[in-house]
């Protein structure tokens, strides 16, 4: 917990009963969402990742099912609200630190969204909400999402081909670095088509292919090859 102040924020629910407010305040370490349109205006997020007692962690899950409002302050985080509207997939955990009798739990919540761009889904979106901009993460959860014929060493060409048709734009985020990749399947595979033609792009003799992607939602060093065959 070293410097935790420098990565850790804080979500706030306030809950009214008969004219009364009772608050609930959480530990946040990851966030994604939008940015806010305007000053004072309720945000949609995709993910929030919290951790507390019993009581904070059931209220706050309750009033996520219910579209309800969140207060959040972290650190490069603007101070702002947020919601993770309707359909919200929860996830519920627990962790023990020495020295405290009670385990801490923990919360994570996945907007409708951001659960619909998992590689396992079936569903198909023109937006694809990712946790980090690494041109190469980019591609492959591109290529797994929509099933896409693709080489690591294609990255920078397809990252720099969404930069230049202004289909990927920046998010919110706390832990990570999230982005919104606005593209469709058959634009994607247009602009790799176009690639290929041009001589930019090349496909290499060995069938054996390796992406050097981290498995960590953190930055951190990537974790060992996750090797696919073509």
């Amino acid at each position: 917990m070293k410097n935790a102040h420098l990565r850790i924020g804080q979500l706030e629910f306030t809950k009214w009963t008969q004219g009364k407010g009772t608050r609930f305040s959480v530990s946040l370490d990851r966030l994604i969402a939008e940015p806010a349109s305007s000053e004072g205006a309720t945000t949609p997020a995709h993910l929030i990742s919290v951790f507390g007692n019993d009581s904070e962690i059931a209220a706050i899950a309750a009033a996520a099912s219910c579209q309800e409002s969140f207060r959040i302050e972290a650190p490069g985080v603007p101070e702002s609200r947020i919601t993770l509207g309707d359909e919200t997939q929860q996830f519920r955990s627990s962790f023990a630190l020495p020295g405290r009798k009670q385990p801490f739990r923990h919360l994570v919540v996945l907007s409708k969204v951001l659960a619909d761009s998992r590689p396992e889904t079936s569903v198909e979106l023109p937006r694809v909400i990712l946790v980090d901009r690494d041109p190469t993460f980019v591609l492959f959860r591109l290529a797994s999402t929509f099933g896409l014929p693709a080489l690591p060493d294609w990255s920078s060409f397809l990252f720099s081909q969404l930069q230049r048709q202004r289909r990927i734009e920046s998010l919110i985020g706390l832990g990570c670095a999230p982005v919104a990749v606005n593209a469709i399947k058959e634009e994607i595979l247009d602009w790799i088509g176009k690639g290929l033609r041009q001589g930019t792009l090349h496909i290499p003799d060995e069938n054996n292919i390796h992406w050097n992607v981290s498995k960590s939602f953190a930055h951190e060093p990537p974790s060992p090859e996750i090797e696919a065959t073509a």
